[in-house]
């Protein structure tokens, strides 16, 4: 019988395709739980210290949960919170698979 748990809480951060051509404007999905996504906000301050997407996300974990980016021409919530599941599968022998 497969074991299901839930992790963490995971936020989804959309940034812009960089893989794109230019005459399209879409967001590329990047999932991260807390930790992960202030790593990013100090990483992209580092680079860029007007960065206001590592601002939002800031912003985001200090209470303010409306803060909000630009991306692909349209000013969008910064985080969305989603759940991630973890499923283990025994497998007929003596080792198991993470899906």
């Amino acid at each position: 019988m497969a074991e299901v748990k839930r992790i963490k809480q995971h936020f989804v951060l959309n940034l812009w395709e960089p893989a794109a051509p230019a005459f399209c404007s879409f967001a590329k999905p990047y999932v991260g739980n807390r930790h992960d996504l202030l790593k990013v906000a100090v990483n992209m301050k580092n680079a860029d210290p007007q960065s206001e997407t590592a601002k939002a996300i800031q912003e985001y974990f200090g209470g303010k949960h409306g803060a909000t980016h630009k991306i692909a021409y349209q000013e969008i919530a910064i985080l969305t919170p989603v759940r991630v599941w973890h499923w283990w599968i025994p497998p007929e022998g003596t080792r198991g698979r993470c899906v």
